[in-house]
């Protein structure tokens, strides 16, 4: 209807030879109309059933934004040392907006499609990390991205002679599809890592992340209502708030600020603010602090139960290692004299050195010593790892089950750090180590996540070890077990320690006491028994 009348119109103003500004006013205004009209239309959508909905039947909630004001209040006294990252908010005022779409239960990040003067934009492909917080913890790197091609003519110098090779490709929105199982209001945390992401050829040495004081691009308030519980991940599990009342449902009607625990906070990220360190003003102190994590206790998906994909298929680390201890006890027949004692070695440098401390410490409280112990075999570098170093250190040393992760030094203390196609070739190497030396009951664990400490927010950067690049190692790892001439199984502990990525009290070891190596230890110890 809105297109026929646009046309008529404009035929008659077309032929009207006195109505000149008039007439070009009208198809100014009315071209954009119809144009925002079939913008519009192409926001419908087809549901499960294949039948074509209007886009009225999806809301549309924005996300609030950090405002320009606080990014202009802060003052960068260090601007001189920018390597290659533009470290300032460049990222920040590249966002067009951000907007949560409840019915398909994800969060869109929309970016500017051209800045001034028709300019492209200087953050071609971001890295953002998104984390949800509330009932439970939700943490997201892997977004979907769309991109835009502009075909390579774009800003004052296009002109005819655009070629095709001069092609320039932008990430034009980026989506998250968050996983939650319970609905209600969340807070919602968005950072934005890196101006531009690395690939897998890159050189990272002098790759900087955004500057702490810009990182985050969301409102420190933002929220989401979520109106509809994600399916239980099985064998997995969720970091949950302790204070969660117990309940296996909550209507849709009840969402909103009613069913929010007034005690409840966002769980902004923790971070080591370069001149920080050992500074004890109330910024660096509240930056630091590791308070925020308290209330959130991990729960496992109750295996066998995760069918019913209720609240109440979820139970506590307490309970989940009663369970493991009664089962380990009972499958035993070292008691009778039937089996040797499980020797778990833990192959790695400090973080296996903390894991073997927390599955001793676990096995010491169950009474279970005379039935499985831990150890630690040290090494720091995958290339160490050749075929004497296995003969002597896992298979003359009796490991039952072999935990490996060794990929903490060479981002943390290498320089350069040893590069992502490096790596692969030192990671492959080791596992056909192993496999020439058929060494049984081997696993490769993933990187652990480390928080945000000044040496890598530092430009250029004296540590690597940040999401963007443990992430690209990790997924080294992942792919290099999936080939059947290594065939060796993976262990990915992120759904740990993913949502608490930013909680170790020294920005690298999640300590053998603490709650998040607890739950790993019983995250592993349920994969590999």
């Amino acid at each position: 209807m809105l297109s026929s009348c646009y046309i008529f119109l404009r035929d008659h103003f077309r032929h009207c030879g006195s109505c000149g500004r008039l007439r070009f006013l009208f198809v100014y205004v009315g071209t954009i109309s119809v144009f925002i009209f079939n913008q519009r239309r192409d926001y419908s959508y087809y549901d499960n059933l294949g039948i074509k909905r209007s886009s009225l039947t999806l809301s549309v909630e924005p996300i609030l934004l950090r405002s320009n004001a606080s990014f202009s209040s802060l003052v960068d006294n260090n601007v001189s040392d920018k390597v290659i990252d533009y470290n300032g908010w460049t990222l920040a005022k590249e966002i067009q907006s951000i907007y949560h779409i409840p019915e398909e239960g994800k969060i869109v990040v929309q970016f500017k499609r051209l800045m001034r003067r028709g300019a492209v934009r200087l953050c071609k492909d971001p890295f953002l990390v998104g984390r949800l917080s509330g009932p439970f913890l939700s943490y997201h790197v892997r977004w979907e991205k769309v991109f835009l091609n502009y075909g390579g003519c774009v800003g004052e110098d296009r002109d005819e002679r655009c070629r095709e090779e001069e092609k320039i490709i932008v990430v034009d929105k980026m989506v998250w599809r968050y996983n939650v199982p319970e609905p209600g209001r969340y807070f919602v945390e968005i950072l934005g890592l890196l101006c531009n992401d690395v690939g897998f050829n890159s050189s990272i040495t002098n790759v900087c992340l955004v500057d702490s004081k810009y990182l985050r691009v969301t409102h420190e308030f933002a929220t989401v209502d979520v109106i509809k519980a994600s399916p239980l991940k099985i064998g997995g599990g969720y970091w949950r708030w302790s204070l969660h009342k117990n309940s296996d449902h909550v209507n849709s009607s009840t969402v909103g600020t009613d069913h929010v625990d007034p005690s409840m906070k966002p769980l902004l990220t923790r971070y080591q603010p370069v001149g920080c360190r050992d500074v004890e003003s109330n910024f660096c102190l509240d930056a630091v602090s590791t308070d925020r994590f308290g209330p959130y206790e991990f729960y496992f998906v109750d295996t066998g139960n995760e069918s019913n994909n209720t609240l109440h298929s979820l139970i506590s680390s307490h309970d989940k290692a009663i369970r493991i201890k009664s089962n380990l006890l009972l499958s035993s027949g070292v008691s009778n004299g039937l089996s040797k004692p499980i020797k778990l070695c833990f192959v790695g440098a400090s973080h296996s050195r903390e894991m073997a401390k927390t599955f001793g410490n676990l096995f010491r409280s169950w009474g279970a010593t005379n039935i499985i112990t831990s150890s630690l075999v040290f090494v720091r570098y995958p290339e160490l790892i050749d075929n004497d170093f296995i003969k002597k250190e896992i298979i003359d040393s009796g490991c039952t089950k072999s935990i490996v992760a060794v990929g903490q030094w060479p981002l943390g203390t290498s320089n350069p750090p040893v590069s992502f196609p490096e790596f692969l070739n030192k990671y492959l190497t080791l596992m056909n180590s192993l496999r020439y030396m058929n060494t049984s009951g081997v696993y490769m664990r993933s990187i652990h996540l480390n928080p945000l400490g000044d040496v890598k927010l530092t430009c250029p950067p004296t540590d690597w070890r940040n999401p963007p690049a443990i992430g690209i190692y990790n997924d080294i790892i992942l792919n290099l077990t999936k080939f059947e001439v290594t065939n060796i199984p993976f262990v990915d502990t992120d759904v740990i320690i993913g949502p608490m990525w930013d909680s170790a009290p020294d920005f690298c070891h999640y300590p053998s006491s603490g709650k998040v190596a607890v739950a790993e230890a019983l995250y592993i110890l349920d994969n590999i028994l």
